[in-house]
């Protein structure tokens, strides 16, 4: 009987090589103390992780991982790091958030080392600016110019809303601070009244020149008032008659006794001859 013969040949496995080992997991960032942010560049970068971090937004955590990768380059120069600390302690004194007012300054420095950008003299003028507003300006104005600022620096836009925009293109940029003007009121309550300043001394008018005065006119003579004509009240006695048989000519008791009247003397012979040697009056024509 024939048989068969194989042959088998035994193989060993060789053992599988070892896996590689998990990436290791993050470091849990430490708990952020509010309010506080430390003055050491290295430190201060590790507490803006935090801080950043506490907001629970994705943008936000976002924002800081960036700004920690920037830092640890040299677009950055030591003193602006030493700038931006110093800034961030300002804005922490006035009681500034992380979000949004430390996002939005996160965003202009990452935007303007990245985007636009700047060069060194171009961001020592920003952070200048910045520390000029927190300084001399009221939380709000400072708060508008970090967000205008951000959005600038950010894709060069000047106005940006969910219906229309503005935005510049090319050109070069450069801050600078001018104060803002205060509203001027006209109430003032409890300051002391302005004192009057002196006027100058009135000096006296000229004379004037004697303007010789227009003879006076001569007033117009009155003109001769005419006689009313005689009603016939007061010219004789109506109750008197002619023939002397009115009321008025006899005595009847109830007035005053009626004056008899006298007739005329005829001139005398010396009286006449008297008369005749007067010349007579010349008479008139007309």
């Amino acid at each position: 009987m024939l048989g068969g013969y194989s042959s088998a040949q035994a193989q060993t496995k060789k053992p599988a090589p070892n896996a590689a080992p998990a990436a290791a997991a993050p470091a849990a960032l430490p708990r952020y103390q509010v309010g506080k942010l430390s003055t050491e560049p290295a430190q201060y970068m590790l507490d803006v992780q935090s801080m950043m971090a506490s907001t629970n937004n994705a943008n936000a955590r976002a924002l800081a991982a960036r700004l920690k990768e920037l830092w640890g380059t040299n677009r950055l120069t030591s003193s602006q790091q030493a700038r931006i600390v110093a800034l961030s302690q300002t804005m922490l004194a006035k009681r500034f958030r992380p979000r949004p007012h430390f996002e939005m300054l996160f965003g202009a420095i990452v935007g303007g080392a990245t985007t636009a950008k700047l060069s060194d003299q171009q961001m020592d003028q920003y952070l200048d600016v910045l520390g000029q507003m927190l300084e001399k300006e009221q939380p709000r104005e400072t708060e508008k110019f970090m967000l205008s600022s951000s959005r600038f620096l950010n894709g060069g836009y000047l106005y940006r809303t969910g219906y229309n925009s503005l935005r510049a293109v090319g050109g070069t940029v450069s801050f600078d601070y001018t104060p803002i003007a205060a509203p001027v009121s006209n109430f003032e309550f409890g300051s002391p009244a302005p004192k009057a300043e002196p006027q100058p001394a009135a000096q006296p008018a000229a004379k004037k020149p004697a303007v010789a005065k227009a003879p006076a006119k001569a007033a117009p003579k009155p003109a001769a008032k005419k006689k009313a004509s005689s009603s016939g009240w007061d010219t004789a006695d109506l109750w008197s008659s002619p023939s002397g048989g009115g009321w008025g000519d006899t005595d009847d008791g109830w007035g005053a006794p009626v004056k008899k009247k006298h007739r005329p003397k005829s001139p005398s012979p010396r009286q006449l001859r008297a008369g005749a040697r007067r010349p007579p009056k010349p008479r008139s024509r007309w």
